[in-house]
C-alpha cells in the first residue's frame, strides 16, 4: 500500500524540495496504517499512540517533518503520518478525504510545497487556525498536543 500511494503522493505530485518529502512519505504511510487495519493488522490509533510516544525523539534527532535534517528519517515518514493524523483528528474524516483529494487534484503532474499544503489546508477547511495548527505540527521542535487524545504523552524514543 505504501507504493501504491506514491502514484499520487511522489509520483503525480513531487515535492518542490526536498524538505517537502514529508508530502510523499507521510501520506504513503498513513494510508498503509489504515489499510493494514481495514484488512485486520493494528487499529490507527493504536499506531499513532505509539508513534506519538517516539515523535518528541525523531524531532530531537532528525528535526520536525518539515524541517528535517536529512532524509530517510522517521520524521518524515512516521512523524508526517502522525502529522495527518493529528490533522484529521482535528478536522474530521470526511473534510480530511477533501484535503487529500485537492492536494492531488490541484498540483497533479507537477510539484507542491509545505506552504501549499498549509493554503490548501486551510482553505478546504474552512478553519484559519488550520494554518497555525500544521505550524506547529510541521515545524516545532515538541511534539504538540494531539487532538482527541489528551492523555497521549510525548516521549523520548
Amino acid at each position: 500500500m505504501h507504493e501504491l500511494t506514491h502514484q499520487w503522493f511522489g509520483d503525480s505530485v513531487s515535492p518542490a524540495m526536498w524538505r517537502d518529502a514529508w508530502l510523499n512519505e507521510g501520506p504513503a504511510m498513513f494510508f498503509q496504517y489504515r489499510w493494514a487495519e481495514q484488512h485486520g493488522g493494528t487499529p490507527v490509533t493504536d499506531v499513532m499512540k505509539a508513534l506519538y510516544a517516539k515523535d518528541s525523539g525523531w524531532r530531537q534527532k532528525l528535526g520536525p517533518p518539515g524541517a528535517t535534517l536529512g532524509l530517510g528519517g522517521s520524521n518524515i515518514y512516521d512523524g508526517a503520518a502522525l502529522l495527518l493524523y493529528a490533522l484529521q483528528q482535528r478536522v474530521g474524516p470526511a473534510t480530511m478525504t477533501r484535503i487529500l483529494g485537492e492536494w492531488v487534484s490541484t498540483y497533479r503532474q507537477g510539484t507542491g510545497s509545505t506552504e501549499g499544503f498549509v493554503a490548501l489546508a486551510t482553505r478546504v477547511s474552512g478553519d484559519p487556525d488550520v494554518s497555525g495548527f500544521l505550524r506547529h505540527w510541521l515545524f516545532d521542535q515538541a511534539t504538540p498536543p494531539m487532538p482527541g487524545h489528551p492523555d497521549w504523552v510525548p516521549g523520548i524514543a
